[in-house]
């Protein structure tokens, strides 16, 4: 589980980055995203053994959900690793 304090940071972090953020916009990033951000997780747990806790998987649905704003919730290379995850489904399809 994780603290008030940790939820408190999150949230202070992604107001950081885009200040008009709002619950509709966490709700629908959720929503629209949480299915891939979910295949993507258990790609990166069974492929390089590293857990997705609850915030990690909020960071990759907020950056789907806006890529420009969001930017910078995730690592350099946790954002390489998810787009390039991507870009191989899209070829895929």
């Amino acid at each position: 589980t994780f603290t008030l304090t940790q939820y408190n940071g999150f949230v202070k972090e992604l107001v950081e980055l885009k200040s008009d953020v709002t619950d509709k916009d966490f709700a629908s990033a959720h929503r629209k995203h949480i299915g891939t951000v979910e295949r993507f997780a258990e790609y990166v747990e069974g492929s390089v053994h590293r857990k997705f806790n609850p915030f990690t998987r909020m960071r990759h649905a907020l950056y789907l959900f806006d890529r420009r704003a969001f930017r910078g919730v995730l690592f350099d290379l946790q954002r390489q690793s998810f787009d390039k995850w991507l870009a191989a489904r899209q070829h895929r399809k």
